[in-house]
């Protein structure tokens, strides 16, 4: 809210009567303070705040109002005590910060292997598209359709058992996310099973399909390795996060990755163990 200025009258114009200007003020003054002194008032500061509290505007929007259940403590006119008081207020310690190492290894960790603590319900690729969670499931390690042999081998001999799956779709349904979340014993675990993609000449994650809408039907199609994807995978501590994109129509045109590869590297970042409230 703009300010407003007050206007004044400063062109030393005198009265009627011929007295200077300063002397009408100091008789009108004098005649105020007399007749506010028979209403009570016992200074100056009162007579500025009793023609300041209206008609000046805020300077800001009125805070909303609440309700409150405390009431309020009348004023006393009782002297401060300048003697010390003890509080008897206990003094309740901080707890203590969250330590991100603990998330390295299975004895320190406390993630629960569910959705809700590894998958964000929401999140926004490179390309500035919107994804939201539609399906997820707790599922074995290696049971993701169209996995390649030598991805379920590097998961299982590192100990993989279970893990945690979801999808994700944009609101024109035109591309699907499948992201698995795969916890290991420890972090160097985690990267051991990360590090031997590396040596792979194909390796195909598989995918975990919603049960209904655009994509659902990926998972029992023949021709789904030939569809033009994008896989991307990260190391998050014990985690081992591996996110596969896709369009719903199963298109093979190579120029689909342009949206698919941004969206599969997203998700691989997005997924986690920083999903739990409580790390």
């Amino acid at each position: 809210m703009a300010l407003v200025d007050g206007s004044s009258d400063s062109d030393g114009k005198k009265g009627e009567s011929g007295d200077p200007p300063w002397v009408l003020m100091t008789t009108v003054a004098a005649s105020v303070v007399a007749i506010l002194g028979f209403f009570g008032f016992s200074n100056i500061g009162q007579l500025s705040s009793v023609f300041s509290e209206e008609g000046t505007p805020s300077t800001s929007p009125a805070e909303p109002s609440y309700s409150y259940s405390a009431t309020t403590e009348p004023e006393t006119t009782e002297p401060e005590s300048t003697e010390p008081v003890e509080s008897s207020e206990e003094i309740t310690p901080t707890s203590a910060e969250f330590d991100p190492r603990s998330l390295d290894d299975i004895s320190t960790d406390e993630t629960p292997l569910t959705e809700d603590a590894l998958l964000p319900d929401s999140f926004t690729d490179g390309k500035g598209v919107y994804y939201e969670l539609v399906a997820s499931g707790v599922h074995d390690c290696t049971s993701a359709a169209h996995m390649s042999s030598n991805v379920k081998e590097a998961l299982g001999n590192n100990g993989c058992s279970r893990s945690v799956t979801g999808n994700y779709r944009p609101g024109n349904g035109s591309v699907l996310i499948s992201v698995q979340v795969h916890p290991f014993e420890d972090a160097s675990t985690a990267q051991q099973a990360f590090d031997a993609f590396d040596r792979m000449e194909t390796a195909d994650y598989g995918i975990f399909c919603p049960k209904s809408g655009s994509g659902s039907d990926a998972c029992d199609r023949s021709d789904f390795l030939d569809s033009a994807r994008s896989q991307y995978r990260n190391v998050d501590h014990r985690y081992l996060v591996m996110a596969t994109a896709f369009y719903t129509n199963l298109t093979s045109d190579e120029s689909a990755k342009e949206w698919t590869a941004p969206a599969a590297n997203s998700a691989s970042s997005e997924a986690g163990p920083e999903n739990y409230l409580g790390n």
